[in-house]
């Protein structure tokens, strides 16, 4: 992203940062102003098969001109190449701009499939918890298993935390039994300091004990359906939309 940034902000005046990545023995081929952008983040990194070359696309806001004269900020997209091979990274070429990455017409399959009643105990426990996560309300290690190590938001972002779906992988009905495990995910709408709502998503891992549901893990990625798992494919980040 550092590239990227400061090949957008070097100007035929300053493009000190920019040769901290590249050599640049003269100033013809830049803009007499640098261009203003925020917001970059890695898009996607792709190794090239049986080379040390990687491709890494970065997305960033980049400021333009709109049709009545007014400042627009659209997403824009540049594809890099850094070459591993060295004893340390470095560039290939400058930054080209490129079209969106394509979508994936098919979400993952994933093992969620049943849905969780208000009144189940699994659904007071992942309210109770999320509560607690991030709004402060109670106390948090009251609904955690005692092999998690989770820790609240702090401070806490939101005030309210409102669940709207719950679905898990397998039915839940009733007291569940000691050492079963349930995944959870949740949507939920949050509600802001300043009264925004945002609307989210969590996926959980739960674990009986004692005839009642603890939370074990707020897992980083929702639990995928094993049997419709496929091999992982590379986006060709030239091809757009």
């Amino acid at each position: 992203m550092g590239f990227v940034g400061a090949w957008m902000a070097a100007s035929t005046e300053d493009f000190t940062s920019l040769q901290n990545y590249v050599v640049m023995n003269s100033s013809a081929d830049l803009s007499s102003a640098p261009t203003i952008y925020k917001d970059l983040a890695v898009a996607s990194i792709t190794p090239v098969e049986g080379s040390d070359l990687v491709s890494v696309v970065i997305a960033g806001n980049v400021q333009e001109e709109g049709e009545k004269k007014q400042a627009v900020w659209p997403r824009r997209y540049f594809l890099v190449t850094i070459n591993t091979g060295q004893d340390s990274m470095g560039v290939v070429g400058l930054p080209a701009p490129i079209a969106a990455p394509a979508k994936s017409e098919q979400g993952a399959a994933l093992v969620y499939t049943e849905a969780v009643v208000p009144t189940d105990a699994a659904a007071q426990a992942v309210t109770s918890f999320l509560a607690a996560y991030v709004a402060g309300q109670g106390d948090m290690n009251r609904y955690l298993s005692p092999s998690s190590s989770l820790a609240p938001i702090v401070p806490a972002p939101f005030t309210a935390v409102k669940v709207q779906s719950l679905q898990a992988n397998v039915a839940s009905r009733g007291t569940p039994s000691d050492a079963a495990e349930l995944k959870v995910l949740a949507k939920v709408q949050l509600t802001s300091t300043t009264g925004q709502k945002l609307t989210s998503t969590y996926s959980l891992t739960l674990i009986a004990r004692a005839e009642r549901w603890e939370i074990s893990s707020l897992d980083l990625t929702p639990a995928e359906a094993e049997a419709k798992k496929s091999p992982v494919s590379t986006v060709d980040p030239t091809k757009g939309n």
